[in-house]
């Protein structure tokens, strides 16, 4: 697999736990055609999307809709993510969909409809179940 680090972002370390501040009025794109993950681009990236099969190393935040703070955060973490993208990739459908349309420096948060993100169970205590996602990268 090619090693694609060109996601990763500059953050202070000691920069706070980011709270989702998306105002519902962000132009979204619809990704899978059935709403199912629409995409709103924060800053434009450059260059070609993502290669499939590749790794790349991301910071991001995870909420519920609804939610203010994340229930995951890879900055509170204080630490990147390493993800997979393409066919035998890692994580969730709408995040593997979503991961895949951005480019060099791109930042963007995506919605996530329940069959692309933790289903009709959620993961509970955190997640309940049909739970819409909200992750910003």
């Amino acid at each position: 697999m090619t090693q694609y680090n060109q996601f990763e972002h500059l953050y202070d370390e000691d920069e706070d736990i980011e709270t989702y501040t998306g105002t519902g009025t962000e132009q979204l794109e619809d990704l899978t055609g059935d709403g199912g993950v629409l995409k709103t681009i924060i800053r434009r990236g450059q260059g070609p999307v993502v290669p499939e099969n590749s790794v790349c190393r991301v910071h991001y935040s995870a909420y519920i809709q609804g939610d203010l703070e994340p229930f995951d955060s890879t900055r509170a973490r204080r630490g990147h993510a390493m993800i997979t993208i393409g066919k035998n990739g890692d994580g969730l459908p709408g995040l593997q969909i979503g991961l895949s349309t951005m480019r060099k420096d791109e930042e963007a948060k995506f919605i996530l409809r329940p069959d692309y993100a933790y289903g009709r169970f959620g993961c509970p205590p955190r997640i309940p179940p049909n739970s819409v996602g909200k992750i910003s990268f």
